[in-house]
């Protein structure tokens, strides 16, 4: 009976010690995007736009409660990514007033909001003071 039981921890030992080979050895999860994760946080729709360097804008309207990733595919090539200008209609009176914000991106495993790190997440809600009438970005 001692020696039933010794062979079974030997097999089990032996099989711990192959899955921490293959865990050892699997390459880290690639970081293929560079990402940053906005949260509506105001209750009603916002909207903002958001262009990569010199390309065109991309115009958003993100309806109350949603997240939206602005995200930069590297490509297989090196984790870096042209300027990203956001701009924020911050007016919630009906008119329409554009602020430019900066908002840093992190490398990402994915090009959704779940798959970006925490440090990459904005919320956008209302600024404090002004009656709901006004809106500006935070970090988390």
């Amino acid at each position: 009976m001692t020696n039933r039981i010794w062979k079974r921890f030997a097999a089990g030992a032996g099989m711990a010690v192959v899955a921490m080979t293959l865990f050892a050895a699997a390459p880290a999860m690639a970081q293929n995007y560079g990402c940053a994760c906005l949260h509506n946080r105001t209750g009603v729709q916002i909207n903002f736009r958001y262009r990569w360097g010199d390309g065109e804008w991309k115009v958003v309207r993100l309806p109350a409660n949603y997240n939206d990733a602005l995200c930069w595919n590297y490509g297989g090539g090196p984790p870096r990514s042209p300027p990203l200008t956001f701009q924020l209609d911050t007016d919630m009176t009906g008119g329409t007033s554009w602020s430019t914000y900066t908002v840093n991106r992190v490398q990402s495993p994915g090009s959704v909001c779940s798959q970006v790190p925490s440090n990459g997440h904005y919320d956008i809600n209302y600024r404090a003071g002004t009656n709901r009438t006004q809106i500006s970005i935070f970090r988390r």
